[in-house]
């Protein structure tokens, strides 16, 4: 099988590298020390401007390391390059999260502006078509380069990405509030940083993940001109199924409600991760 583009050398076998995750573990292993050294020294010190290394940190380690150990378990798809690399997919989180963050900020002000409240379900709406939006377009430029399984995986690594960089830039502007309210202490702070940590991964990174993939699906059924009314279904289920999951999690206080429904959520995105690398082989073997 060759190069979609039609230069370079056949694409490397879809097997995964038994050292697959080694990345993410390293930078989650250095974020969680890093942390841990900051909030020490801020304990130590009292000094206000370490602070807001503490909460950049603490709300960057397990979003961006999950990413990060995903990432790795692919291997390279397109001449020996893997595609997206870590650099689209960086730049992808950072701006991809700002824009959506952004938006979805814009979209709940409105909601607000007509007199309407802003439901879990408008929020989630809001949310989740805001982080699709940037992530959707990296799957559209990766479309000119690659195909079949590679461009689901592009989807669902861009989702990933984004999701990561709209939680971790969210997070941030919960934990500024938090840290300025009248009595706020850092382990307000801790305590928000450890929460939305934790879960991260099952939630945005998940969510928008699974959008993505589903959008990559679209688009590829549209290259390949059939499976088009397929696509499209699987699409608005999934969307409406990750919305629908965005405000059950809002509305929920719960720990356990949140715990299932994170289980739900990596279940799915496992589910098609394992399709995705089941597929990637056989089209490998078969090219």
């Amino acid at each position: 099988m060759t190069d979609p583009a039609g230069s370079g050398p056949p694409a490397s076998p879809g097997r995964r590298s038994g050292l697959g995750g080694w990345v993410g573990a390293v930078l989650a292993g250095c974020g969680v020390a890093l942390f841990a050294l900051l909030r020490a020294a801020y304990l130590i010190t009292g000094e206000i401007h370490l602070l807001p290394a503490l909460v950049v940190v603490g709300t960057s380690t397990v979003p961006v390391g999950f990413a990060a150990w995903l990432w790795s378990r692919y291997p390279p798809m397109l001449a020996g390059r893997r595609v997206p690399s870590a650099g689209a997919l960086v730049g992808a989180g950072l701006a991809g999260g700002a824009l959506a963050l952004a938006l979805s900020g814009l979209g709940e002000y409105a909601a607000i502006g007509t007199g309407s409240s802003v439901s879990p379900l408008v929020v989630g709406t809001v949310e989740e078509v805001a982080k699709l939006i940037p992530a959707v377009a990296l799957v559209l430029w990766y479309a000119r380069i690659t195909a079949d399984a590679g461009l689901l995986r592009v989807g669902l690594l861009s989702g990933v990405a984004v999701g990561a960089g709209f939680a971790v830039l969210e997070t941030l502007g919960y934990a500024y509030a938090a840290a300025h309210e009248q009595d706020a202490s850092l382990a307000t702070v801790d305590q928000l940083l450890l929460v939305r940590g934790i879960f991260s991964p099952a939630t945005h990174l998940t969510w928008t993940a699974l959008g993505a993939a589903a959008a990559a699906g679209l688009v590829l059924a549209l290259q390949r001109r059939r499976g088009v009314v397929l696509a499209v279904a699987v699409l608005v289920g999934t969307v409406l199924a990750v919305i629908a999951t965005h405000a059950v999690w809002d509305r929920s206080e719960t720990v356990l409600a949140h715990v299932a429904l994170a289980v739900v959520g990596l279940t799915a995105l496992w589910l098609v991760d394992s399709r995705l690398g089941r597929s990637t082989t056989g089209s490998r073997r078969t090219g």
